[in-house]
């Protein structure tokens, strides 16, 4: 379908047939490609691609988006055009379609010498400033760039370490997601790993041998030993040892000047599991 009348284009056609250097006429295909997404914003149009154009008798004719047309992004780009022949060796060239010139012929715009590169983009001289080559007379770019290390700075860590004065949020992905790793020195292994679900500590010199982890709600659990050189102190309401499932602070009762207090504290110790009562009467 054609494009809008809004839309600019140029016709291209073979002026005279297009010879091979005896005269006979070229036979096959010529392929008009664009960038692969150009679009003309104000006239919703997303455009792209490649046309191919049948060669009869030597000529053809075939109507392209203007490659400067009114509101069309990017700008200023070129027409790769690919020969493809049956009866000859093809070729690549490149040519621009300025809405200025909407009827052309192909040897009026063609390049006649290869242009390197998939598309060009066409500058002209006069629209080139001296920052547009690298020059900044006001200093701006400078400024800038002094401001962005000067804010940049305050808000990251060197490599060799730092302060943070604010919270650290790390988010992971998964629960088995690496949150953090510890090494000292020149150790090959962590020597204290903290994932999503636990932390596992080391000796740094070989595979992580202690963890620490949430089991259940309110439940931290460890596979490991427990040593408390200093003080112990639990301050729950129940307890339990060797397996046995928490219980409260059991009451002993009975009378010291018979066996009842004795039995009322052996039957204590067991449901705490410190003792198995295997006591007969």
């Amino acid at each position: 379908m054609p494009f809008p009348g809004s839309v600019e284009t140029v016709t291209v056609t073979a002026g005279e047939p297009l010879t091979m250097p005896d005269g006979s006429l070229m036979k096959g295909r010529l392929i008009f490609t664009a960038p692969d997404l150009v679009t003309i914003g104000a006239e919703d149009i997303v455009l792209g691609g490649s046309v191919e154009v049948p060669l009869r008798k030597g000529e053809f004719s075939v109507t392209l988006c203007a490659t400067d047309a009114t509101g069309i992004s990017p700008t200023g780009w070129t027409y790769e055009v690919t020969a493809v022949l049956t009866n000859g060796p093809g070729w690549v060239r490149y040519v621009s379609l300025p809405k200025t010139s909407p009827n052309v012929k192909l040897a009026d715009v063609v390049v006649p010498d290869p242009v390197a590169g998939a598309f060009s983009t066409l500058v002209s001289l006069a629209s080139v400033t001296a920052a547009d080559v690298g020059a900044d007379p006001a200093g701006a770019a400078a400024a800038a760039r002094v401001a962005a290390i000067a804010d940049a700075v305050t808000k990251y860590l060197a490599l060799t370490g730092g302060t943070l004065t604010g919270p650290l949020t790390i988010n992971a992905a998964l629960v088995a997601d690496l949150v953090y790793a510890g090494h000292v020195g020149v150790e090959t292994f962590d020597r204290v790993r903290l994932i999503s679900d636990r932390l596992e500590i080391g000796p740094g010199s070989g595979a992580r041998d202690t963890n620490l982890r949430r089991s259940n709600a309110n439940e931290w659990t460890t596979d490991d030993a427990l040593i408390v050189a200093l003080m112990f102190r639990h301050m729950g309401s129940t307890l339990g040892f060797y397996g046995a499932t928490a219980a409260a602070k059991p009451i002993v009762t009975g009378s010291r000047g018979g066996n009842a207090a004795l039995d009322s504290l052996l039957s204590a110790l067991a449901t705490l599991g410190l003792i198995t009562n295997s006591t007969s009467a």
